[in-house]
């Protein structure tokens, strides 16, 4: 293999762009963890609500009491119509509940817009059967998207409020980087990422040469000299990577 075309090689594996649509799209995307304890507050909220209606409806604590111990259906089914009632309201006229507020995530459709009422029905019609939310939340850790059972038949994703605005553009295929020179975190991740893209790839670029040097495709002074570059190049990313790491 000649100089030139060994040399090409070694540029183009430390090429900064790989930093890949999927990437950038998951950096938007809300985490398993916040819109579970979203969920959490929403039910708190929720659950005091139904109660305090269900002691009015009752009048008086007696009456309340033998309410809850002989009419578990009418309770599974009050929590089930406030739950739907309760998403379907404030989801589809904002495109957030009370624990989406406090947690900052908020819906977005596959077009970048907020979600109408239609759609918010839509992706909690799954709480008419209660056991199954388990299976339609646990969805999240499964998804490319982060999304629920309900969220990929309504087509929606839940983005952090504060990319709101970057992941609407994202989806509206318009550019972001604008946006992301303004956002320090979200630029840091994806330098980040590009930087164990990189890793990964020069890893892989340095296997490669001793491939070839074995089958006797290079001289043993190219090898070396290409071999230093590629162990330099690696040792300076993980020592950044490492920095970065203490830092967090």
């Amino acid at each position: 293999m000649d100089r030139e075309k060994i040399s090409k090689e070694f540029k183009s594996e430390n090429s900064n762009q790989f930093t890949s649509k999927g990437q950038i799209f998951q950096s938007f995307l809300a985490p398993f963890w916040k819109r579970l304890v979203a969920w959490l507050v929403d039910q708190a909220f929720l659950a005091l609500a139904i109660f305090v209606l269900l002691y009015l409806i009752a009048g008086n604590l007696e009456n309340f009491i033998d309410f809850l111990s002989y009419s578990p259906i009418l309770l599974v089914l009050a929590d089930v119509l406030g739950n739907l009632t309760y998403f379907t309201i404030l989801e589809g006229s904002t495109s957030q509940t009370l624990g989406k507020k406090l947690l900052e995530v908020i819906i977005l459709d596959m077009e970048g817009e907020e979600v109408d009422y239609i759609t918010a029905f839509l992706r909690r019609i799954g709480l008419i059967v209660p056991l199954f939310s388990i299976i339609d939340g646990a969805a999240i850790l499964f998804t490319s998207k982060n999304q629920r059972v309900f969220d990929i038949i309504a087509d929606t994703i839940v983005v952090n409020k504060k990319h709101h605005e970057a992941a609407s553009k994202f989806l509206q295929n318009e550019e972001v980087e604008e946006y992301l020179k303004g956002d320090k975190q979200t630029k840091q991740v994806f330098e980040e990422e590009k930087e164990k893209k990189m890793l990964e790839n020069l890893r892989k670029a340095k296997e490669k040469l001793k491939n070839r040097y074995d089958n006797g495709e290079m001289e043993e002074e190219q090898y070396l000299r290409l071999k230093n570059k590629y162990e330099s190049r690696i040792k300076t990313l993980e020592r950044r990577l490492r920095a970065d790491n203490k830092k967090d």
